[in-house]
């Protein structure tokens, strides 16, 4: 359907353009975007998409899509996974760990920690509670995110977590243990926390895409 939409739009466009000033009805003068790089579909906003179709050496703009609910425009599509570009960063007080999907993972910043995310059942509320419970190792083992177990001794290897420190907004990368567990850097306050996210199904995270995915 998008592309039907792109090929008529198109082909009506570069049919104006051969056409005199006089031809264009007052009310249907294109709508010329700053924005538009490039031919094809993209984020106004975190809500809107819309269609780029350049019209001589400009770009008109044409509305194909609002994003309802909690869903946001990333990468010219609606999507209700995590967007870094439109997703609100919550407030960590002194960089604990806060739950964004259920499942377990480690702590960012000590290889010994884990963390459970479940949900919560509160019949009083409209949106999704997660719980957070924390749990450590004995002293000589760390946990490990693939078997969700405390199952690999302490060694100067793996002394620290796979997570990456953050350098900038909008990082993201998936877990080398686990690729199905993966993190992107958000502020709180001043500082960038990298939040942990899963995919679900046996899906992949991919961080250029910011989606995850089914990979061969």
């Amino acid at each position: 359907m998008r592309t039907i939409i792109a090929i008529v739009l198109a082909s009506f466009v570069a049919y104006a353009a051969t056409q005199t000033a006089s031809w264009w009805p007052r009310q249907t003068t294109p709508n010329y975007a700053t924005f538009c790089k490039q031919t094809g579909y993209t984020c106004k906003n975190c809500k809107e998409v819309v269609l780029c179709i350049q019209y001589g050496d400009r770009f008109s703009e044409y509305p194909i899509e609002s994003c309802g609910g909690n869903s946001t425009c990333s990468n010219g599509i609606c999507t209700i996974g995590p967007n870094p570009n439109c997703d609100p960063v919550e407030e960590v007080n002194n960089a604990t760990f806060r739950c964004r999907t259920t499942g377990m993972y480690p702590d960012p910043f000590d290889a010994q920690l884990f963390h459970y995310c479940v949900k919560a059942d509160y019949p009083n509320e409209k949106d999704e509670v997660l719980d957070h419970y924390e749990e450590r190792c004995d002293c000589d083992h760390v946990y490990n995110p693939r078997t969700t177990f405390c199952d690999r001794p302490i060694s100067r290897d793996n002394r620290n977590t796979s997570i990456s420190k953050c350098k900038y907004q909008g990082e993201s990368g998936y877990l080398k243990e686990n690729p199905s567990l993966y993190y992107i850097c958000q502020y709180h306050y001043e500082s960038l926390y990298p939040f942990q996210y899963k995919c679900d199904n046996g899906k992949r995270y991919n961080p250029y895409l910011y989606l995850c995915e089914y990979i061969n």
